[in-house]
């Protein structure tokens, strides 16, 4: 009768919680979630985000030159076709008109840097749900299999509850959704069940277990404060949201946690004789794997890719445009003549000679879209070299008249411009190496001064922003982690039992640089998460030892690696059975809990014991 009861509120919860979830907001990701915000944001004119570039490809001949005169386009651009009957343009606009013209040019093919974030926003949305179908059906059997149907029955029942809660308080706050949101409402979904085996298979007492459970929950959402600081936009969503998800788990907890079964279940498959080695194996193994890691780093040095299409599957879509169409990433140069007039025909052939030579000197596909050379081409259909100074006068004078005079010239015939195309695709670190070729070339050639201009010219400052902001923020949070530790221990040698933490980070980096895994925003993520839910595994597993000691690990150790194991194959399901975000998401926390939770399972014996026990070792 009490099951069928059960029943009954969880189908009535799922209905609730389906029809929450229907009524939901969702928006999508911004191209500048993806870079430093303090830096997009700079008051330096080229790095504003207000004009855009757009890739169309058309069937209308006429319809890109109906956006220009209805205004939405400040400037467009014809690219020579590839194909018969197919009209190619870039258009360049303030962002304010963005979503009339996407409305507008919706049944041609389009792409650039502005229509990024979409691409990924509705991959994730489509990869959640596909992931959705394979998770339920897959953990629910998994728990069965692990706990039987008690437990499962009790889970389901408080995921269902805490379900329309959760959906209730966003639909009832008009919180919007978008992609980073929705990981970390995944994310919670599945941390709960953490929590969940606590409270059912911890066998502390009701006072312990509340004291166990705040500290939990405040460490992961202390986490979720760290990761809202980031300077990147898309890591402070997710923080942001993780924020708000764990303070309505917080009150939920605070409810479930007035009625506490003292008769709890118990895991009868799980059994653990803790090992206990000399703690100077320990060291020893610790000073190996940082000589590992120091050598691995001189051999191959960890890389950072900060480009969001690295963590997408659509690069055949992309590739397809880029064939078809043209190379979608636009960059500028500005280049300023030193010693002579732009207006100048000598002049001019001397820039063309410089911008050949230019390029010579870098291995990077590319594409010119607008210089000097190819307005020539569009006005005479010859290249610029055959000129004589009365085309070159006639040259000028159309370019005036079309209102390009200040593109090519500049207001005092020094300045030029040159716009180009690189792969979407192209790493980070592409670049950055046309960031140094342009650097070199403004050291060899007094004639002209080249500037890189807008976001490709930062590649290398958004890299070592994020490199630090990683470093910084591990730091702070194993420093509050520490903190805690010392102040509940009241000794700091307790701080050894964070060993595996640490050790764990190492493993995670060293994998990185011997398998050629690139660091991305996911991998701040991941490395945040972690730290948060292992340091609820270690203060549950604390608490018990400070008061049991050697009894904790046929007690509290039990749930500990039950929530591991639940995780750990809720997050495999996502890095062997998805693409795109929750791959690299599932694939990089993972690593870092199956890597803990075995040297949780080697070392926490051993450091208890030695460091923690009252009793002699």
């Amino acid at each position: 009768m009490i099951n069928l009861a059960k029943l009954t509120v969880i189908l009535i919860s799922i209905i609730f919680s389906l029809l929450l979830g229907s009524h939901l907001t969702f928006t999508q990701t911004d191209i500048t979630k993806f870079f430093p915000q303090t830096i997009t944001e700079s008051t330096v004119e080229e790095l504003k985000l207000s004009q855009r570039y757009l890739f169309v490809s058309s069937h209308n001949p006429g319809e890109a030159a109906d956006l220009e005169q209805s205004g939405l386009v400040k400037q467009l651009i014809a690219i020579p076709s590839k194909q018969d009957e197919q009209y190619n343009s870039l258009l360049i606009y303030s962002i304010d008109k963005q979503p009339g013209i996407l409305q507008f040019l919706k049944e041609n093919k389009i792409l650039g840097p502005p229509v990024i974030g979409a691409i990924l926003s509705k991959e994730f949305v489509e990869e959640l749900l596909h992931y959705l179908w394979l998770f339920i059906p897959v953990i629910i059997l998994g728990i069965f299999f692990l706990t039987g149907y008690r437990f499962l029955l009790n889970a389901l029942l408080e995921i269902a509850l805490f379900s329309v809660l959760l959906l209730g308080i966003i639909q009832f706050y008009s919180i919007e959704l978008n992609p980073a949101s929705l990981l970390a409402l995944l994310f919670v979904y599945i941390y709960v069940f953490t929590l969940l085996n606590q409270l059912y298979f911890n066998k502390l007492d009701a006072k312990s277990l509340r004291l166990s459970f705040i500290v939990s929950v405040a460490t992961t959402w202390l986490s979720g404060i760290l990761l809202y600081l980031s300077d990147f936009g898309l890591v402070s969503d997710f923080g942001y949201a993780l924020t708000i998800w764990i303070s309505v788990l917080a009150f939920y907890l605070a409810i479930r946690l007035q009625f506490i079964d003292q008769t709890r279940l118990t895991l009868n498959w799980f059994r653990f004789k803790p090992i206990v080695y000399k703690a100077s194996f320990i060291w020893t193994g610790l000073l190996l794997l940082g000589a590992t890691c120091l050598v691995a780093y001189q051999t191959k040095p960890v890389a950072v890719e900060l480009n969001p299409l690295s963590l997408s599957s659509q690069h055949q879509q992309i590739l397809q445009f880029e064939a078809d169409v043209s190379l979608a990433q636009p960059f500028m140069m500005q280049i300023h003549s030193n010693e002579c007039s732009l207006r100048e025909l000598e002049c001019t052939l001397k820039y063309q000679n410089f911008i050949a030579q230019l390029f010579k000197e870098t291995d990077i596909k590319y594409r010119t879209l607008f210089d000097m050379g190819s307005a020539y081409r569009q006005f005479s259909d010859e290249p610029l070299s055959a000129t004589d100074s009365r085309k070159f006068s006639q040259f000028k004078l159309a370019n005036d008249m079309m209102g390009l005079d200040r593109f090519l010239f500049g207001n005092d015939g020094r300045n030029t411009f040159f716009i180009g195309a690189i792969s979407l695709l192209e790493p980070v670190s592409t670049l950055v190496e046309l960031k140094t070729t342009m650097d070199h070339a403004d050291l060899k050639r007094s004639g002209f001064t080249v500037k890189l201009l807008g976001h490709t010219s930062m590649a290398e400052t958004y890299q070592n922003r994020f490199i630090l902001e990683t470093a910084y923020s591990l730091f702070n949070i194993l420093l509050l982690l520490s903190a805690l530790f010392a102040i509940l221990f009241k000794r700091l040698r307790a701080l050894v039992t964070l060993l595996p933490i640490a050790l764990s980070l190492m493993i995670f980096m060293l994998l990185h640089m011997i398998f050629g895994f690139e660091l991305s925003v996911i991998s701040l993520i991941s490395a945040i998460l972690f730290v948060g839910i292992v340091s609820d595994n270690l203060i549950h597993i604390a608490l018990t030892y400070k008061n049991h000691e050697k009894d904790c690990f046929r007690t509290v150790f039990k749930p500990v690696v039950l929530s591991n194991l639940i995780m750990i194959a809720s997050l495999m399901l996502m890095a062997f059975f998805m693409q795109g975000v929750l791959h690299f998401f599932g694939m990089e926390l993972a690593i870092l809990l199956c890597s803990h939770l075995l040297l949780s399972i080697l070392l926490l014996p051993t450091l208890f014991r030695t460091y923690l026990s009252r009793s002699p070792a």
